[in-house]
This record gives C-alpha cells, sequence and structure tokens, in this order.
C-alpha cells in the first residue's frame, strides 16, 4: 500500500528525459501489478458458471529486442488424454506453417487437462500443465540474426500486413465493377455524373465519394485490428450510413467483404465499419485507415489497373505514426519493379511485401534518373518532377520554377507519399493547413523511415491530435534521393504559397 501511494503521486520538480522515462516505466509497473491482482482474483472467485476455454499468447523474452510475438493458441477446457500438442496461430488467426526442411523446428504448446473436485462447494475446476515442445510438424520460425525486424512492433506488422493485401486484393476486384457513363466532374468533388447505383455514392455536405470497396476494406480491417488489439482506440474515414440507406450499395460491400473471408454477419459487418467513428484523441494507441485513398479516380473510368491509387494503415502512439502500412496495387506504374505493399516501422527502416503471401521480400528500388550521383549533399540545383495538390495551387508554387510544372500523380494524398518514398518524384507539396489524419498518417511514417523527410512549411514535425490535424503552410514531403538543395527549394514555395 505505501508503494502504491507513493507511485500514485507525481514527481515534483524538474526532471531530465532518463528520470522522467524511468519515473513512468516505475509507476506503469505499480499499476500493472494492480491490475494484474485484481484480475486473479476475479478470475479466481469471480466466475461462478465456469470457464470455457483459456488462450495462451507465446513471447520471445530477451534483453536484445522487444517483446518477440511467437504465436497463440486457445485452449478448450475438458478433459485430455494425456497430453495433447496444438499448433500456434499467428497474429492474423492462421495457423504457423510446419518447418521447412533444413531449418530448425518450432515450438508448439503441449496441455494436458484434467477435472478435479473441490473440496468445499460444487465448482469444478480445471489443473493442467502446458509446456514447449519440439517436433517436426510443429511451429517454424524463420532463423534469426540479430534483433528481428519490426522490434517490439512485429504483431502489429504482421496484422498490418494482413489486413493491406487483403484490401489490396479486395479493392481489385472492386475496381473492375466501375462503369463511367459520363464525362466526370473537374477537381477533387464530385456531382452525380460521377456515381453509379448500388456501387459508390457521395457523402452528404462535402461530395466526395466512397465506394462498396472503401466500406467493405474498412470493416474487414477493424475486424482484424479489433481481434488482436481490443483496447486500442480506431479511426476511419468511412461510416455506415451509406450502406442503411442503399441496399444495393450494402449488398456488394458485403459480398466484398465476406469474399476476403470478413467473419461477421451483417449487423455485426455494419458495427464494425463504423468503429472508426469515435474522435480519438491524440494519447495512447490508435489505428488509423484510408480504404481507399483516391476513390475519385477509380469512380471516373481512370482506370484500377492503370492510375495508381493506395491503401492506407497507420498505427499512431500518442499522436506520432509508429508503424505504418501503403498498399499500391499497380505499384509498378510508380516504381518499376516494386512489389505492392510497403511497410514502415519507426526506427527500423521500410520492408516490402507481395500483394499475397509471405514476406518481407528483398528489394531496394533502383536510383531515379533525376537524382544525382555521389554523396545526396552534394550538387543538383536543377529542376526534378515534383506533385503537388491542389493543382490550383500552381503557378504560385513553383520550387523549380515556371518551366517546371508539377508532375500529374493521381489520385490521392497516399499515393503521392508513395511516389516520394519510391523517388518517383523528388517531393510533394500539399498546400492546405487543416486536412484528415488518415490521409496523411501511414505515409508520413513511410516516407521518413524510407530516408526522406515530411514537416510543415516551417520545417515543424507533423503530429496528429485527432481525426483532422492542422500544419502550417502545409505539408512538405521529401524523397530521400532529393538534394538538400531540393529541399530547400520545396520548403520556400511551401512558404511562399502561405496566405497572409
Amino acid at each position: 500500500m505505501l508503494v502504491a501511494r507513493v507511485a500514485a503521486q507525481p514527481m515534483r520538480g524538474s526532471l531530465d528525459f532518463s528520470q522522467a522515462t524511468f519515473w513512468r516505466y516505475y509507476t506503469g509497473g505499480v499499476d500493472r501489478l494492480a491490475w494484474e491482482a485484481v484480475r486473479s482474483y476475479h478470475h479466481r472467485f469471480g466466475c461462478t458458471a465456469g470457464w470455457k476455454q483459456v488462450t495462451i499468447t507465446v513471447y520471445d523474452f530477451d534483453s536484445c529486442s522487444g517483446n518477440d510475438f511467437i504465436g497463440k493458441v486457445t485452449v478448450p477446457l475438458h478433459e485430455t488424454e494425456g497430453e495433447v500438442t496444438m499448433r500456434l496461430e499467428g497474429a492474423t488467426g492462421k495457423q504457423r506453417p510446419t518447418a521447412a526442411a533444413g531449418r530448425a523446428a518450432g515450438t508448439a504448446v503441449c496441455a494436458g487437462l484434467a477435472a478435479r473436485a473441490l473440496s468445499r462447494g460444487r465448482l469444478r475446476a480445471m489443473s493442467g500443465r502446458s509446456g514447449a515442445a519440439q517436433g517436426q510438424d510443429l511451429l517454424s520460425l524463420p532463423p534469426k540474426a540479430g534483433v528481428a525486424w519490426g522490434s517490439r512492433y512485429q504483431q502489429e506488422v504482421a496484422v498490418m500486413v494482413h489486413v493491406v493485401q487483403s484490401a489490396v486484393q479486395l479493392c481489385s476486384e472492386g475496381g473492375q465493377l466501375i462503369e463511367v457513363t459520363a464525362a466526370p466532374s473537374q477537381g477533387k468533388k464530385m456531382d452525380e455524373r460521377d456515381v453509379v447505383a448500388g456501387l459508390s455514392c457521395l457523402k452528404p455536405g462535402d461530395s466526395t465519394p466512397v465506394t462498396a470497396a472503401d466500406l467493405a476494406v474498412q470493416a474487414l480491417a477493424f475486424e482484424a485490428v479489433r481481434a488482436e488489439f481490443p483496447e486500442d482506440a480506431l479511426v476511419g474515414e468511412e461510416d455506415s450510413s451509406h450502406l442503411r440507406e442503399d441496399p444495393a450499395l450494402c449488398e456488394l460491400a458485403f459480398g466484398l467483404y465476406a469474399q476476403r473471408g470478413g467473419g461477421l454477419g451483417r449487423d455485426a459487418f455494419l458495427e464494425a465499419v463504423d468503429a472508426g467513428r469515435g474522435p480519438a484523441a491524440g494519447e495512447g494507441r490508435v489505428w488509423v485507415i484510408d480504404p481507399v485513398d483516391g476513390t475519385k479516380g477509380l469512380m471516373t473510368g481512370r482506370g484500377y489497373f492503370f492510375v495508381p491509387r493506395a491503401v492506407g494503415l497507420a498505427l499512431l502512439v500518442d499522436g506520432e505514426p509508429v508503424v505504418g502500412a501503403l498498399g499500391v496495387p499497380n505499384s509498378h506504374s510508380l516504381c518499376p519493379g516494386c512489389p505492392p505493399l510497403l511497410v514502415a516501422v519507426r526506427g527500423c527502416g521500410t520492408r516490402w511485401w507481395p500483394a499475397s503471401g509471405s514476406g518481407p521480400l528483398e528489394h531496394r528500388p533502383a536510383r531515379p534518373t533525376w537524382a544525382p550521383e555521389g554523396a545526396p549533399e552534394g550538387g543538383a540545383p536543377g529542376a526534378a518532377p515534383w506533385a503537388l495538390s491542389p493543382q490550383s495551387a500552381w503557378p504560385s508554387c513553383a520550387p523549380f520554377g515556371a518551366a517546371c510544372p508539377p508532375t500529374e500523380v493521381c489520385c490521392g494524398s497516399l499515393v503521392k507519399y508513395f511516389a516520394v518514398a519510391m523517388g518517383h518524384v523528388a517531393g510533394f507539396v500539399q498546400c492546405e493547413e487543416n486536412m484528415m489524419t488518415w490521409d496523411h498518417a501511414s505515409g508520413v511514417v513511410c516516407v521518413v523511415e524510407s530516408g526522406g523527410s515530411v514537416s510543415d512549411a516551417h520545417r515543424q514535425r507533423v503530429w496528429f491530435p485527432g481525426r483532422s490535424f492542422g500544419v502550417a503552410g502545409g505539408i512538405v514531403c521529401v524523397s530521400p534521393w532529393s538534394t538538400p538543395h531540393m529541399r530547400e527549394q520545396l520548403l520556400l514555395a511551401a512558404q511562399a504559397n502561405m496566405k497572409p
């Protein structure tokens, strides 16, 4: 009790970073100890109906990296004849692969359960043992050389890869359903010429588009995240109001969701779409998704397989993006030979995955033709390809002069972040000061971890306090292949375009 009372009082006076950090660890440990005591008491004395199953989660604890997630298994609580071996499941709920030839066998969980009567009362308790077993057909893990990629966020990476791979495939299927019967409207907003009955609609109030693919992807993402991280907050661009008003749109969205492995009924599917409607303060862990960035290009006949668009998923911790994934189905149009899925973890760099199957893949984008040879701080004061949003900001925003207009990179902000990270363009300037978090969070961490930079026009960091965020003078995103001179020109152009 004395320790708990002391820990509950905040430390006074000035603290350096280390003191504050370790004091936070200490008070957090006391809080966790108290929680575990309450939980253990509840589990032992508060359940009068009996437990049906337990879930065992296995981690690799060591001093070289964060706690590495190995797998989990759900054990039914009924008597067994001796020990039973159960294969571990990965973060997405699929069983781990068996050991490959020439590789060390992995680990599984063995459990033996028996019922015994308590000395008092009529309740029955299950007693048993569990442990690790080695065998050729059990969990197979790839050999580790040093610290595994992703550090403490390996489980989050596994969920992101599963979600974005499913989304990329779903959007490819949904994109083939769209037909355009009239010339599209101009600009970001749309009108009824851009809508296909039963496939898409316009959001009331802002005339921006949403399709069945957007809604199905959001439900898939939130279902997967809630299964693994039920305490985390969720933020999504869409809600189910369109589905409840349009039965044909609901039928298509639910069908696409089910085809990609969604396991919820129709009512629960609608609830999953709505799971990201909360305000989501800038504290704690928050998952943010843009199910299809660049929806208008998909709806206005630009061609899903010819014009790039992206699926973006990010994990924010206290407003900072720490894990992000960008899925671009036709990534080859921006980066020849690049796989479609780019994943970034803060402090760990980036890795690539295919549209389906395992990864990461061995891939490194080639140096773009516009990038100067030699040290990145050298030369190249001349022009380079760049991207701009909105296009109406040209020519007042002209980092490389009037003779170098912006390169068209359609559609959406996340595709432009992908283009910057891959070197398709030297930079991207978004000349707006109030924006939505889902349009940028995953792109920011992917560019930064690829070796580039993202800031506002005054070189200040971009932070995400909620569903929307503000920046001074817009966002300036710079490729890892750009020279300091190019970055300076992009920043000056954004500053010059600021409203007085």
